[in-house]
């Protein structure tokens, strides 16, 4: 997003990575760090409160963050169910709340305001990895997109949602080219079959010259 020259603000709970990704993107625009715990309707508000301190309007917001707890059955615990809920579930709700005048702010009929929420293939499709919580709050969020779009579609705002396969990350080590070949597995609903990649994705939908109104999922 920076590189067509937007302003461009970030956050993460742990502030130096935060910082050191803002100076690294910075190379191609204007890119600001804004560590924070935005997990639960608290986070959320407090990372609101942070952006809202600096500007009065908001153009894109992406709810990229996310958490995710493996466990057998027997033994998955109540916090990481918490854990998955209230950050990939809860907080992008109260995000879009309290940022909700913000939004309306910056949009328009010719150039509407964008929240695009990050969900996962696992909302969609069975995974045979036991993250009971995870697979559930992205199922969640994927819904909660749709009900979304349907509430602030007439206010100029247009909420989607990208629903990306695995990709190699620090969060998801599984993801890695090595381990692949173990972790991906048949899906009975269907073969995966692969189409944009999340990055060409975010740039589709943050486009404010195109709507998808009636496509909140991709």
């Amino acid at each position: 997003m920076s590189r067509p020259g937007a302003k461009v603000y970030i956050s993460a709970r742990k502030a130096a990575a935060c910082e050191e990704t803002a100076k690294r993107l910075s190379m191609f625009g204007e890119c600001i760090a804004m560590p924070a715990d935005a997990s639960g309707a608290a986070g959320a508000r407090t990372l609101a409160g942070l952006y809202l301190g600096k500007e009065s309007k908001l153009d894109i917001l992406v709810n990229n963050a996310g958490a995710a707890w493996g466990s057998e059955i027997e033994a998955f615990p109540e916090s990481g169910w918490d854990k998955a809920m209230d950050l990939n579930v809860k907080a992008p709700f109260f995000l879009v709340q309290a940022l909700l005048g913000a939004l309306r702010a910056g949009a328009s009929t010719e150039h509407p305001a964008k929240v695009i929420n990050i969900a996962s293939i696992d909302g969609l499709s069975v995974n045979m990895q036991p993250t009971y919580s995870y697979s559930a709050s992205k199922a969640g969020l994927i819904h909660l997109t749709k009900r979304l779009a349907l509430e602030l579609a007439p206010q100029h705002i247009v909420v989607s949602a990208i629903a990306p396969g695995a990709f190699a990350s620090n969060m998801n080590k599984l993801a890695r080219p090595t381990m692949l070949s173990s972790v991906l597995l048949p899906d009975p609903d269907g073969p995966m079959r692969a189409r944009k990649s999340p990055r060409s994705s975010l740039r589709s939908m943050s486009c404010r010259t195109r709507t998808r109104v009636g496509r909140p999922m991709l």
